[in-house]
């Protein structure tokens, strides 16, 4: 999810495609400072076509507008090629665990049951499986 590019998405035939990672990766050895990166999906069960429904696209849409906009404000421009669709503050790659700090706010707030993401991303691919 943090991966994604505005360029996975086609809005004309609503497929989204997967293929990209995140990963901590050291940037210098020597001190063992890491920095975040874009990676391949290491098998060609990470590397995959879904199909959206239109609301979800229409929120997407609408994402990509507020975005544009709060970037124009900040002055970062949204039009590179390979414009994050989650991206941080200035507009780079959010740190992996971002993802599970948004669940255990949304989760604590709505008073969910605690899984992990793993557990909630192999639930919603056999959901989107049999939508598709």
């Amino acid at each position: 999810m943090l991966a994604l590019e505005w360029n996975d998405l086609n809005f004309e035939t609503k497929k989204l495609i997967i293929s990209k990672t995140l990963a901590e990766v050291e940037s210098d050895p020597n001190t063992k400072i890491t920095k975040v990166a874009s990676q391949s999906a290491k098998t060609n069960a990470g590397k995959r076509t879904i199909s959206i429904d239109s609301e979800t696209m229409i929120m997407l849409q609408e994402w990509r507008k507020g975005q544009q906009f709060e970037f124009s404000v900040l002055g970062i421009k949204t039009t590179n090629k390979h414009q994050l669709v989650f991206p941080n503050r200035k507009n780079r790659f959010c740190r992996p665990g971002q993802a599970n700090d948004w669940y255990d706010v949304i989760a604590t707030k709505y008073k969910l049951k605690r899984i992990t993401l793993h557990e909630f991303r192999k639930h919603m691919s056999h959901f989107v499986q049999w939508q598709v």
